[in-house]
């Protein structure tokens, strides 16, 4: 039995997994790991993860990654997001483990964000992006959410206040705003200091 760890380093926390895995490397708030079965499965075991103040749910997108929803049970409300992706074909079960923030640069600053990950295709190289260079500010991505979906994400952490004005999501932390703009299946994102 190993475990797999992720932090959220804007909200401060910290998910811990118990699961028997072939290997593990921690990256201080990241995992890879080799898990033998199929991404259902895992997301089943992820699923049945109790302890005294959380529970998961967790469910598959896009048959590639695991949406992790770590609930209160005091109110079940969201208290973070952690998320799994299986690598590409040729690293063979091979998973990572993380919290959904991103990095963005501004003005050769480093912004952080919660980010809706499985909201977007390609993700594997968002992911990549954001932990070396930073996402890029300004270009658009292709998603396979609306904005609604985007609007819920960051409603259930109740960390940013929201606002939606025609097709603009605002999304402010108390110092930047983030504003999405999503045209067809495409999203920009923009930030104000």
């Amino acid at each position: 039995m190993s475990r797999i760890l992720a932090a959220d380093v804007i909200k401060n926390d910290t998910l811990r997994i118990n699961l028997l895995v072939k290997e593990a490397w921690t990256g201080g708030i990241h995992t890879d790991f080799r898990y033998d079965k199929d991404i259902n499965e895992l997301s089943r075991k992820i699923s049945e993860v109790k302890a005294d103040n959380y529970y998961l749910h967790s469910e598959v997108y896009q048959d590639e990654y695991i949406l992790i929803r770590k609930m209160s049970k005091n109110d079940n409300s969201v208290m973070s997001y952690y998320f799994i992706y299986k690598y590409t074909e040729n690293e063979k079960n091979r998973y990572f483990f993380t919290s959904m923030f991103c990095r963005f640069e501004k003005d050769k600053k480093d912004l952080l964000i919660h980010f809706p990950y499985y909201l977007f295709k390609n993700i594997e190289d968002q992911i990549q992006a954001s932990f070396n260079d930073g996402i890029n500010l300004g270009r658009t991505y292709e998603t396979i959410g609306v904005l609604d979906d985007f609007r819920k994400f960051y409603s259930d952490l109740e960390t940013y206040s929201i606002e939606t004005k025609d097709n603009k999501l605002f999304v402010n932390d108390g110092t930047l705003i983030f504003e999405f703009t999503q045209e067809n299946n495409m999203v920009k994102i923009e930030c104000n200091l």
